[in-house]
């Protein structure tokens, strides 16, 4: 086990433990006495990952292997004296670890690394063009096999997106598409919709009857509004709502 903590000589280092008294041990003095501040402990593989600041370099991502020679700094990613990068929410996925950093030229971004310097780079989406800052990310997570961050990367706002790391789809960054709501349901006259996504997202929104026919269309919907169905004859119909290859469905009966 790896944890953080001082002895009141060399400041707060990276120590292990097996759990016993002469098994728990400082891995390595990294600038000492004032100690390296390591945070955001991540154990990934056979190796941990954590920042620290070595007093030259500022906050970088360093591993350990859980031997003094094996404990190091993976890469400075930003250059310069005491500039630091400072990689946080650590995460890994799909034999890699994904991270967030700065590396003094294009603000946060999202970083990739293997464990080697080489194998350390940005990850931008080039179906996006240039990047805009991840100013705002705050959360990263695997779900369905897939990683998760919020970002604000296409002047619209922030955002929920998804990195698949398959070779068909490497650099390529899918946001999620928005949920639709409608009530009540069944209606008899006025349909509430509502859109989870910003208010500055336009959605185009079509209503169709069971047989495929367009009965309906409202273009540059946004967040929540409603629909007058007072004139639609009583049955099933389905919504949906498109914008720039984002669509999402749902379904309401007319009383």
């Amino acid at each position: 086990m790896y944890f953080r903590a001082t002895d009141n000589v060399n400041g707060h280092q990276i120590w292990s433990t097996d759990g016993t008294a002469l098994g728990t041990q400082m891995l390595k003095v990294i600038n000492g006495p004032t100690g390296c501040d390591p945070d955001h402990l991540t154990v990934f593989g056979n190796s941990m990952y954590f920042v620290a600041n070595n007093g030259s370099q500022g906050a970088e991502l360093w591993v350990t292997d859980g031997t003094e020679a094996g404990t190091h700094i993976v890469k400075d990613i930003a250059p310069g004296p005491n500039t630091g990068s400072a990689p946080h929410l650590l995460t890994p996925y799909h034999n890699k670890l994904y991270f967030v950093a700065n590396d003094g030229n294009t603000g946060n971004q999202l970083w990739v690394t293997d464990g080697t310097e080489a194998g350390t780079h940005i990850l931008q989406p080039s179906n996006m063009g240039i990047a805009q800052y991840l100013t705002n990310t705050n959360s990263m997570a695997v779900y369905n096999d897939r990683l998760y961050f919020n970002a604000h990367y296409d002047n619209k706002g922030e955002e929920l997106w998804a990195f698949d790391d398959t070779p068909s789809s490497v650099n390529e960054f899918y946001k999620e598409p928005p949920t639709i709501t409608v009530y009540p349901n069944p209606v008899a006259d006025i349909l509430n919709v509502s859109i989870s996504a910003t208010s500055s997202e336009k959605y185009e929104l079509e209503v169709f009857n069971v047989y495929g026919q367009k009965v309906l269309r409202v273009g540059e919907c946004t967040g929540h509004f409603t629909l007058n169905t007072e004139k639609l004859a009583p049955g099933i119909y389905y919504i949906s709502i498109a914008n720039n290859g984002l669509y999402s469905s749902g379904r309401f009966v007319k009383e």
